[in-house]
């Protein structure tokens, strides 16, 4: 059962909570778990990759509040309303009316016994079953499954199955619902026997999106055929089949439908092409549809999968998260990146925020790389918007947004006013593009993109930096980092360490690249680098999150006004939105002895809330490092479980990508310990739960494809047979260093 999520209870009111629980895709497309029968807004939801519409809105138009114009904005150069994307939702293409004698099949009329919905992880096949009685006393078995094929990304598959008691007249009906989502324009329907398709536009941007779909029905595992009555429900197209079923019966009807995007170059299709396309599919069938959708995605779970030997619901919660990596990922596109929300539902309007760089892109660099190659294309591909945005605050190089979309000009709502001063996603950006590279070398992006972004995110970081003659040192002023209650600060530490990486990667670049920067501004950000204040108290390694931090009050009490927006009443006392200092340990590892992890999680880990999905997981990260593996074991509890207790109250938005992204690093660089050693080595430390005795893993490093299997005090690494690198990679493991040939497994014994 460690492959199946399952719920046994239907209510009305858990419809859009189950949607996003049950949310199924394959990185083109995503569709929420809603009901095939009637669909509802706010619950149902189809997503593809890069459909947006467009709108404008007035962002930033004016400086409403004092605070905000002494310490956030220029307001003579900031700009005025402007256009913004928005995931556009597609029709309900699930959409099929069942009557029964007469009687519309409803959930909650009749009665409902035996229900059970499940998500089979390894197949990604969502499963709905149930015995319905109607109100007049017709009794029905019913069945409802679909899967997004991973073999062709465009279709997603449905099955229906009807198995009857007693006999009766059983209609069904296949259609295509467009009217939830209202800013839609479908034209071109075609409808005949057997198939329907048509064209929709999203609202602004002019993104078209072609549908088509066909079916085929079978009673008694053989095929029936039957005449079809067109019709609508209230703008629903959909097709009439009537059946005469005698007690006994089993009516199955099996559709596929074919999504192509314009804006897909490897998918995009007109009609005529997804015609043979989509007879093709429901001709071989569901079976069909179903092996060569697995036989792929079984190749993804090979390399993504994480097997813990301890409680099932710690392995259920860990590989629900990895499923959702898998069906969120740009496999093959590199024009938008992963919203917030994946493609499960319209919260955070589908923009892509730094949550990418950091919490999620790691998973991808260590096991996908192309995909991780992907997103940091996308992030090359804006920057020449980000050196727009730059320019608008008067500063030279690039400024990469607080959230983005199709363009790279900032998408952040009016309310989020803190999001002008979060500038750690200008070097997130770099960071991440940087250890990509680092992981992967030039095989995942080429090192010329990695250089020009790092050099002009160099420049927008370097221009903010202020001279303190007194200390003799530089600093950064009015600036927030990852915890969002104090969100103006003066040195944020999380920031100051992540600039000076930055100017240092640039020099490095620049020294690769000569044409990228002048000799004096390589001495510059050398200069600014070393002499960036970058605070920790060398007596006992603890890092003040920004100026002043300590000195406020340790209490949780509003007490701050909400001038900065959402979270900042708390910015006077000491509660934390989410981890700050404790994420910039895990980024840099090894800059921070074992007495810094360790101090730095007891000092801050009181004051957190967790107000954010990204947060449980890194104080999972960091528990396990400062070797309290029970601690961390609750926080990864409290991620894994992250969605099934709605610990947010907005799951109904859609799954929490970011959250699941950190509880893959909680479990790799926090319980088995990985990381690489400044000079090179590939490390593990294991610091398991005693829930656990053994976990399992793969890895890819510049190329090289390793298995991992761990327990407290041994450890197995194996480097694929197929393997090749121009020289052996070394693994240091407790204090034990071995190097390690193609096909060769190494064993590391604790106190050996």
């Amino acid at each position: 059962m460690s492959w199946i999520h399952k719920e046994t209870f239907y209510h009305p009111n858990d419809e859009a909570l189950a949607a996003s629980r049950f949310f199924i895709g394959n990185g083109l497309l995503g569709i929420r778990g809603s009901l095939d029968e009637l669909g509802t807004k706010g619950v149902q939801g189809l997503y593809a990759a890069g459909f947006f519409r467009k709108r404008f809105v007035t962002q930033f138009e004016t400086a409403d509040t004092y605070t905000r114009k002494r310490r956030i904005f220029d307001e003579e150069i900031m700009s005025r309303g402007n256009e913004i994307y928005e995931i556009q939702g597609l029709p309900d293409i699930l959409f099929c009316r069942l009557e029964v004698d007469g009687e519309v099949f409803r959930m909650w009329e009749g009665d409902c016994s035996d229900f059970e919905r499940e998500l089979d992880l390894r197949q990604g096949l969502l499963r709905r079953s149930l015995r319905w009685t109607s109100p007049n006393g017709v009794v029905l078995q019913l069945c409802f499954e679909r899967f997004c094929s991973w073999s062709d990304p465009r279709l997603i598959w449905q099955r229906i199955s009807v198995k009857n008691a007693s006999a009766a007249t059983v209609v069904i009906g296949p259609g295509i619902d467009p009217t939830l989502e209202t800013l839609l324009q479908c034209e071109d329907w075609c409808r005949g026997e057997g198939h329907l398709s048509c064209s929709v536009l999203a609202a602004g941007s002019g993104i078209r999106t072609r549908l088509r779909q066909a079916w085929q029905f079978q009673l008694n595992e053989k095929p029936v055929s039957a005449s079809a009555e067109p019709s609508d429900l209230v703008a629903r197209p959909y097709q009439r089949s009537c059946f005469k079923l005698q007690a006994g019966d089993n009516l199955v009807l099996e559709r596929v439908t074919a999504i192509a995007p314009e804006n897909q170059p490897l998918w995009a299709a007109t009609d005529a092409e997804l015609e043979p396309i989509v007879a093709a599919a429901i001709s071989q069938g569901w079976s069909a549809g179903l092996d060569s959708s697995n036989a792929v995605l079984a190749d993804k779970w090979r390399a993504a999968d994480i097997e813990i030997a301890g409680p099932a619901q710690d392995q259920l919660g860990l590989r629900f998260a990895l499923y959702q990596l898998l069906a969120a990922a740009p496999w093959d596109y590199d024009h938008i990146s992963i919203g917030a929300k994946c493609l499960s539902g319209q919260g955070y309007n589908g923009h892509v925020f730094w949550d990418n760089d950091i919490n999620i892109l790691p998973f991808y660099q260590w096991v996908f790389p192309k995909a991780a190659g992907n997103h940091c294309s996308y992030r090359y591909r804006m920057l020449e918007d980000a050196r727009k945005l730059a320019r608008k605050e008067g500063r030279p190089g690039a400024r990469y947004p607080w959230q983005s979309a199709l363009e790279g000009y900032d998408h952040a709502p009016e309310f989020i006013r803190c999001s002008r001063t979060q500038i750690h996603v200008v070097g997130d950006v770099a960071y991440a593009a940087n250890r990509l590279h680092a992981i992967a070398g030039d095989d995942a992006i080429a090192p010329s993109k990695v250089a020009e972004m790092t050099v002009e995110c160099a420049r927008y970081l370097r221009s903010r930096l202020s001279w303190n003659s007194g200390q003799q040192r530089f600093e950064l002023h009015g600036v927030g980092g990852p915890d969002e209650y104090h969100p103006v600060t003066n040195n944020n530490a999380y920031t100051n360490y992540l600039v000076a990486h930055v100017l240092q990667r640039a020099c490095d670049w620049a020294a690769r690249y000569p044409d990228l920067a002048t000799v004096e501004e390589i001495d510059d950000w050398q200069n600014a680098a070393h002499k960036l204040f970058l605070p920790m108290d060398p007596a006992t390694g603890l890092i003040p999150q920004c100026d002043g931090f300590f000195d406020l009050a340790e209490t949780w009490e509003v007490v701050g006004g909400d001038w900065g927006g959402i979270g900042a009443e708390f910015e006077k006392c000491k509660a934390l939105k989410q981890p700050d200092v404790l994420l910039l340990l895990t980024l840099f590892p090894e800059r921070f002895d074992e007495r810094a992890w360790r101090t730095n999680w007891d000092y801050y880990e009181r004051f957190i809330l967790h107000g954010s999905s990204l947060s449980p997981s890194i104080h999972a990260l960091v528990g396990a490092r400062a070797g309290l593996p029970q601690r961390a074991r609750h926080y990864f509890d409290l991620a894994a479980q992250f969605e099934f207790r709605n610990h947010n109250k907005d799951t109904h938005h859609g799954i929490h990508i970011g959250n699941s992204g950190g509880l893959w690093q909680a479990v790799v660089f926090g319980f088995a310990g990985f990381q690489v050693t400044a000079d090179g080595r590939l490390q593990l430390d294991p610091c398991l739960p005693v829930e656990w005795s053994r976990l399992s893993f793969r890895l890819i490093y510049r190329g090289q494809q390793y298995a991992i299997r761990l327990c407290a005090d041994s450890v197995e690494v194996s480097l694929d047979a197929h393997s090749t690198a121009a020289e052996a990679s070394h693994w240091c493991v407790f204090g034990q260093e071995q190097a390690i040939s193609s096909g060769q497994t190494l064993s590391f014994l604790k106190n050996q």
